[in-house]
């Protein structure tokens, strides 16, 4: 195949003339031997270029396949340095020799890595049992409107928890800074729209899937594998682990007992009570540094207006931003999870604890922007290197912002973190999206000075790169505390914790940072466990 890259359409453009546009790319009318030769192509990727707004295209990489001579003799013989070969890598799951394996393995969370870890399995000629302590997508459903219109928090079932894990009440985003060689990251898109994503999503360079869209594809998903003989156990948590010798033996759970040789921890960044379960246990585990801040909400439309420029197309996606910095003091702040025409949503999963994420539907069409504005945190913050340190301070930030908003997510106006000075008389400037109850109270006090004021002058200079980032009518709200894990269960090269058959993955062991990584490492889990029983 070969790889055509810089193809430009406007908005208003159908994509049907990318055919023409690769013609007069590759001068197929004017190359005799060309002519008659017919060609097949499909979009790589595709991208917004608002540099010059409000003159905006979108950019297109495509793959065009001729037979292999043609290609050959093109390349060879015609010089253009925006056409180079290109080799489209197929991932191929592995198989089990099934006469080696004695007991069903056993995978604890149904988030991306665990869904993923199970599919290759099962796909794999395996039968595993995934244990997830939340409910079904419906069920799970069911309890978070619940949460957001009432208040009352099913521990085990909530924003956290659930089929879906998660990611299945966010944004959905599907890109990632991983760059795999097997294939993997485009065999997680091309699963996401077998299943019901839209095609774009195989090409765009941010895809994203909204917390609507994935519901749907979790559902579909899960049905071919009950099919295929996976089995899923819901409102199932895993409470104990048995072992001998230091090998796995089963596992204990809140309905029983499972004899297994093989666990896969799929478990999240916020099971909070089967880390200290696993640390008590003996498990290899340290510390690891996350980031931890407030939410930030702007209008959707003086973003687009911002990124796009006033008069814009209107069939664009709505705009976004990645922002970071690093203070006179070293200190690093971003952006993290950015949700165009998004929500805040409470996301708690503790009684008298409380923490927020973003999220958006798949046609990100809310009234406001929302972004977390994180600083990074680590153990010379919390005090100590213990292995749960990290953990506990979370739940220290996340008591502190229940007490701030009493139960309910605490939002101020952006002014008011800038002048540090809370003011109770003053009404909000800009009406917040949330999903769930809030009310304005005082979030200067979750953090110590030295954070807030990285968080202000962060801010106060992404203001200068994007006007009207620091506008004191946006509103922030408290407290963004499960960036990332706060622990890594440590692996070795096979992918097992000291404890043998005890296989630590995803974004709850330490290992991956969003949908799409902790669904690789899930099909990387899935391989070594295959591996290991073929050994």
């Amino acid at each position: 195949m070969l790889r055509i890259s810089g193809i430009k359409l406007r908005p208003s453009q159908d994509e049907g003339l990318l055919r023409e546009c690769i013609i007069k790319e590759l001068r197929l009318d004017k190359i005799s031997w060309l002519k008659d030769e017919d060609f097949n192509y499909r979009i790589i990727k595709k991208s917004v270029d608002a540099r010059k707004k409000p003159d905006i295209f979108y950019i297109y990489s495509v793959a065009v396949s001729f037979s292999k001579e043609t290609e050959e003799r093109y390349l060879a013989t015609v010089r253009n340095r925006n056409v180079i070969p290109y080799e489209e890598v197929l991932y191929k799951p592995l198989t089990v020799r099934s006469e080696r394996v004695k007991k069903r393995p056993v995978i604890t969370g149904d988030g991306p890595c665990g869904i993923f870890c199970a599919y290759i399995l099962t796909l794999g000629g395996l039968s595993p049992i995934v244990l997830e302590r939340g409910g079904d997508i419906d069920e799970r459903t069911e309890s978070v409107d619940e949460f957001f219109g009432f208040g009352k928090l099913n521990k085990n079932c909530n924003v956290q928890f659930g089929e879906g894990g998660a990611g299945a009440f966010s944004d959905g985003k599907l890109n990632t800074m991983v760059k795999d060689k097997m294939g993997r990251d485009r065999f997680v898109l091309e699963t996401f729209v077998k299943y019901g994503a839209p095609k774009d999503t195989l090409y765009a360079a941010k895809p994203h899937l909204g917390t609507d869209r994935l519901r749907s594809i979790m559902k579909a998903m899960r049905s071919d594998m009950e099919r295929m003989g996976c089995e899923f156990r819901f409102n199932t948590c895993l409470l104990d682990i048995a072992e001998k010798n230091k090998t796995l033996t089963g596992v204990m759970t809140d309905k029983g007992d499972i004899d297994t040789d093989t666990l896969i921890l799929a478990i999240g960044h916020s099971s909070r009570d089967t880390f200290k379960m696993l640390d008590q246990r003996g498990l290899n585990m340290v510390s690891k540094p996350f980031a931890a801040g407030f939410r930030l909400e702007h209008s959707q439309k003086w973003l687009d207006d911002t990124q796009y420029g006033k008069g814009h197309d209107m069939t664009l996606p709505a705009a976004d931003y990645k922002v970071t910095n690093t203070t006179d003091r070293g200190r690093a702040v971003y952006s993290f999870c950015m949700c165009p025409g998004g929500y805040v949503v409470n996301s708690s999963s503790e009684e008298n604890r409380l923490c927020i994420n973003g999220m958006s539907y798949s046609k990100r069409d809310g009234k406001n922007c929302n972004s977390a504005i994180v600083a990074a945190v680590s153990d010379k913050d919390y005090g100590n290197s213990d292995p749960l340190c990290g953990m506990e301070y979370q739940r220290v930030l996340e008591e502190k912002a229940y007490e701030a908003g009493e139960g309910e997510v605490p939002v101020m106006n952006l002014s008011e973190l800038l002048d540090k000075r809370f003011d109770a008389g003053s009404d909000l400037f800009l009406l917040p999206c949330i999903k769930g109850r809030y009310k304005k109270a005082d979030i200067l006090g979750i953090f110590g000075g030295e954070i807030n004021d990285a968080i202000i002058s962060s801010i106060e200079k992404w203001d200068r790169q994007i006007a009207g980032f620091a506008d004191r009518r946006a509103v922030i709200s408290a407290v963004e505390s499960r960036t990332s894990s706060p622990v890594r269960i440590l692996r070795n090269e096979g992918y097992e914790s000291n404890i043998r058959g005890i296989f630590p993955a995803g974004e709850g062991a330490g290992y991956a940072g969003g949908i799409m990584s902790a669904a690789m490492d899930g099909i990387r889990m899935a391989e070594k466990v295959i591996e290991h029983y073929n050994d």
